[in-house]
C-alpha cells in the first residue's frame, strides 16, 4: 500500500485528539470514535493503538508487540504500518517525530 511510506520506524504514533477508543454500550467491543464516524476494532488493532501513546516510536510498538505475542519484529512491521497508514489517510492519526516535548 502506498500508505506505508509515509511512517518511518523512528515515528511517533498517537491518535489525534477528536479520535478516541472507547467500548461500544451494547456489544462492549472497543470501537474508534471520530466526528464522522466509528471503526470497531479486532484485538490485534486494539493492542496496537494501546502502544500508540505520542511516546514510543512505531520501532519500540513493533517491538513490544512481538515480544508479547512471541513473534519476529520483522512479521509484524508491514502489517503495524499498514494498520497505521490507513489511520493516517483518514486523518485520524498524528505522526510525530519523537522530537516532540
Amino acid at each position: 500500500m502506498k500508505h506505508l511510506a509515509d511512517i518511518s520506524l523512528n515515528a511517533v504514533p498517537s491518535l489525534k485528539p477528536h479520535v478516541r477508543m472507547q467500548p461500544d454500550r451494547i456489544t462492549g467491543r472497543r470501537m474508534l470514535l471520530y466526528p464522522e464516524g466509528a471503526i470497531e476494532l479486532d484485538d490485534t488493532g486494539i493492542a496496537i493503538l494501546e502502544l500508540c501513546d505520542g511516546q514510543r516510536s512505531l520501532g519500540a510498538v513493533v517491538s513490544e508487540l512481538a515480544e508479547e505475542y512471541e513473534v519476529e519484529s520483522s512479521v509484524l512491521t508491514a502489517d503495524v504500518m499498514q494498520f497505521l497508514g490507513e489511520l493516517k489517510s483518514r486523518g485520524l492519526l498524528n505522526v510525530g517525530t519523537g522530537n516532540q516535548p
